[in-house]
């Protein structure tokens, strides 16, 4: 009697080596519980062209100070796996600047085993900026002049020392403008 396993995992199979599977000569005899040799078809890793399985996920990345953020394939994979392993995950769009703040960008994420073979699948990358400008204040004191009324102004250019964002100010103010 001549029985074709469907599916066989490395696990089931002792001392198999998966990166080197396509070297074993067929049909390959697997042990049954009762003690009688399985004559078993295995396909060779080498002829799929595709992992069996990749998965993306969607990340949200923060801007650093120098206001970029890089990702990796990793952050983008939700757990991929191959029975012959993982070789590298890449995305194709992997850095980010203030320009992608607020927009959902697609990146396509490619797994790749060890025999060579990939497979693709798409995430979505949030780009947040998350980092406070860095407020500067002039240290010298300022003396103002009163009006008829007795009040002074002070505007945000008097007080303000070169404050810094990477992504740029959006509005600078003072909370006492009037004296």
């Amino acid at each position: 009697m001549h029985v074709v396993l469907a599916s066989v995992t490395a696990a089931q199979v002792p001392n198999l080596n998966v990166r080197t599977w396509g070297s074993i000569p067929l049909p390959l005899q697997l042990p049954m519980s009762m003690g009688m040799p399985l004559p078993a078809t295995l396909p060779s890793p080498s002829s799929t062209t595709s992992l069996r399985y990749r998965y993306c996920q969607d990340i949200t990345v923060q801007l650093g100070d120098n206001g970029s953020a890089t990702i990796t394939g990793l952050e983008a994979d939700n757990g991929s796996s191959d029975a012959c392993g993982i070789a590298s995950r890449t995305v194709d769009n992997d850095t980010f600047d203030c320009s992608d703040i607020g927009a959902v960008h697609p990146v396509v994420l490619t797994v790749t085993d060890h025999n060579g073979n990939s497979s693709t699948c798409s995430a979505n990358v949030t780009v947040q900026d998350n980092t406070a400008p860095n407020a500067r204040c002039k240290t010298q004191t300022i003396t103002l002049p009163l009006d008829e009324a007795g009040q002074a102004n002070l505007a945000v250019e008097q007080i303000d020392n070169n404050s810094t964002d990477a992504c740029g100010i959006a509005s600078r103010e003072i909370d006492l403008s009037v004296l």
